[in-house]
């Protein structure tokens, strides 16, 4: 028996029910609320039929997408292991396995991971120290650049991420979960951080390393940015749709 994962780091993975359907929307009846105003009131739903998780789109009015693609408004989508559900700015990973020990496992060492010793006590040299916060690194079908992106801020992380992508490379420096400077597909600063969020191809690598915020070029937070980035990415799908 397969058992359906929604996995969206920090929060705890999320396992869909085989009956009835789980709703994804803005009002506070829906099995996961998603309070941003781009978010319709019932937005998704995940059904369980006939052996498959169908994806649905509930009219919403900014879109469903599937690993980048907008769902039509009336053909349900059987989802595959690693499928990416964007709302807005939140993306889920589907995870569909045998064994649900798999996700929790895999969920609390991407956690470790990912985790920065800033809740603990400790003096400024051992938080700049490389061998304090554990680096992480992966495939981007696996972690997109909204999820990294996410987790960096989460965990306040201090460091470089690299990207190595078909479009070009990205470089990204982060001090204590903001972002500093951006440089990608020779762009930099916010619209760099804008366009990376299209990829969905390539490899990363975080390494933490001392990074100075003197003179940043973002001053927006990491939430934000994925916000507009995200609106950006809709309206564009949507345009190319009409």
């Amino acid at each position: 028996m397969n058992h359906l994962f929604l996995v969206r780091y920090p929060e705890e993975p999320l396992q869909v029910p085989e009956k009835g359907k789980l709703t994804i929307g803005r009002a506070d009846d829906n099995d996961i609320v998603l309070p941003e105003p781009r978010v319709s009131r019932k937005h998704a739903s995940i059904e369980f039929k006939k052996g498959n998780y169908l994806l649905s789109d509930l009219g919403s009015s900014n879109g469903t997408f599937l690993n980048s693609s907008r769902l039509t408004n009336t053909s349900p989508v059987k989802l595959q292991n690693w499928d990416k559900i964007r709302i807005a700015s939140a993306v889920f990973t589907a995870r569909i396995v045998e064994d649900k020990m798999e996700i929790m496992d895999e969920f609390k060492e991407l956690r470790s991971r990912a985790q920065c010793l800033v809740t603990e006590k400790f003096d400024l040299s051992e938080l700049l120290n490389e061998e304090s916060q554990p680096g992480f690194a992966g495939d981007l079908a696996h972690l997109c650049p909204v999820e990294i992106f996410q987790m960096i801020e989460s965990g306040e992380k201090t460091g470089i991420l690299e990207m190595r992508t078909p479009a070009g490379d990205g470089t990204f420096a982060f001090s204590r979960g903001h972002i500093c400077k951006a440089a990608f597909n020779q762009k930099t600063g916010e619209e760099a951080f804008y366009d990376i969020l299209n990829v969905n191809q390539g490899t990363f690598v975080f390494t933490p390393e001392d990074v100075q915020p003197d003179n940043p070029e973002i001053t927006m937070s990491i939430t934000f940015l994925l916000i507009e980035g995200c609106r950006r990415m809709d309206e564009e799908a949507m345009g190319v749709s009409q």
